[in-house]
């Protein structure tokens, strides 16, 4: 495997999401939820890339137990963190709703950055197509997983006790919310564990 590839590959890969998100937050369209969803996204991707390639290459692999976890993910994510947790701010459940329906700008990108730079790496590097694996808890769902509970900690405990500086219009709560997300994938990335 080429190694710089693979580290080229993830340093721009937490460069463009942390530049996306922070415009995202300098405008305003950023909320727990989105940043969830955006890591839901990225293993779905992540998953769908892989297989094609593998499959492509000729290797046999199997999805129910990916697949699986994803939708209960899906689930627990949309209904929980996209509609529940936010109930009572309208403005809220908006965002939520224009990243579900992929209407948030920021979002979209971020995917799209993500799915051409993953296609570019198998495409430019296909020794790493055989290493690539597609398991539940692979690095990237740790990451999902830890962020789940984070998100809800973050909900349940943190905003309610700091209801005055997590306001929908104060963009440093915003920071301060999406903040150990971003550092979460950040140390991920750089012990190279993605």
């Amino acid at each position: 495997m080429k190694l710089h590839l693979f580290k080229h590959f993830n340093n721009l890969d937490i460069t463009a999401t942390s530049l996306l998100t922070l415009l995202a937050i300098y405008n305003n369209q950023v909320t727990i939820f989105y940043i969830l969803y955006l890591f839901w996204w990225n293993e779905v991707i992540y998953t769908a890339v892989t297989f094609y390639y593998k499959k492509r290459s000729g290797f046999v692999i199997g999805l129910g137990s990916k697949l699986f976890l994803l939708g209960i993910y899906w689930f627990f994510i949309v209904l929980f963190f996209g509609f529940i947790a936010p109930h009572q701010n309208y403005n809220l459940v908006a965002l939520n709703f224009e990243v579900i329906f992929f209407k948030n700008l920021f979002f979209n990108l971020n995917l799209l950055f993500f799915g051409g730079e993953l296609i570019w790496l198998y495409y430019n590097n296909p020794d790493l197509i055989e290493k690539s694996t597609i398991h539940p808890f692979s690095a990237r769902a740790v990451i999902l997983h830890i962020s789940i509970i984070l998100g809800a900690i973050m909900m349940m405990m943190v905003v309610p006790s700091f209801s005055n500086f997590f306001t929908p219009d104060n963009n440093w709560s915003s920071i301060v919310i999406i903040l150990p997300f971003i550092l979460l994938r950040y140390f991920f990335q750089r012990s190279s564990l993605l």
